[in-house]
């Protein structure tokens, strides 16, 4: 198989979680898409209140935030699979 052409493969329901809850292919490769490009903000400061983390007999407060989970649409998997081939490309060539 060629690396750089897209490989479809029709997954079955046993294959994922035996239920009939199985999304198209082209959803979940949106839904990754938007995944991927997500990002995940963490900020630490040492203080004692709510919500604290205990490292070395330090605490300090944190604060979780997921960024950037905007849904991917349709129109744009071709561009997707295009940088996807690209960084396969660099990676194979650097190897």
């Amino acid at each position: 198989m060629d690396l750089m052409e897209p490989h479809l493969h029709s997954t079955t329901e046993d294959e994922v979680d035996g239920t009939n809850s199985v999304l198209p292919e082209i959803e979940r490769y949106l839904l990754a898409a938007t995944a991927k490009d997500c990002s995940i903000m963490i900020a630490l400061r040492p203080q004692t209140s709510l919500g604290q983390l205990k490292t070395n007999q330090i605490s300090y407060d944190y604060s979780l935030s997921v960024v950037d989970l905007d849904s991917k649409g349709v129109w744009r998997v071709e561009k997707y699979h295009e940088e996807d081939a690209e960084i396969l490309q660099a990676f194979i060539s650097s190897a």
